[in-house]
């Protein structure tokens, strides 16, 4: 495995948390309905492809680590799991974060503008 192959997942990975935090915050800031709706949308896609991104490229990762036939059996039969991970796991942390940073925005700035 080199380097540069867990550098890249960690990027997906870290822009996987970033997004939703920094949009839904720009959207409790602007304080606008059309804004708000915009930004979920635009969180909802990203943060669901970047977890997409880094869930594949972690699957990538193992099946190229796979150096024996143990190895790469292991990193073969577990479809099932690449497959729930990708259509439940990451919509649903995607939705979860996109309304846990609004959320957090909105208490922020409400505690700061009183």
């Amino acid at each position: 495995m080199e380097e540069f192959d867990t550098t890249r997942f960690n990027i997906y990975w870290f822009l996987w948390l970033l997004t939703p935090a920094v949009i839904m915050f720009f959207a409790a800031y602007i304080k606008q309905w059309k804004v708000t709706i915009i930004a979920v949308i635009i969180s909802l896609l990203l943060t669901y492809a970047l977890s997409n991104m880094a869930v594949i490229e972690k699957w990538d990762l193992r099946l190229e680590s796979a150096v024996t036939e143990n190895l790469l059996e292991e990193a073969t039969t577990d479809g099932a799991n690449k497959v729930f991970t990708l259509y439940i796991i990451a919509f649903l942390e995607t939705v979860f974060f996109t309304w846990f940073w609004y959320w957090i925005g909105r208490k922020i700035l409400k505690k700061y503008n009183q």
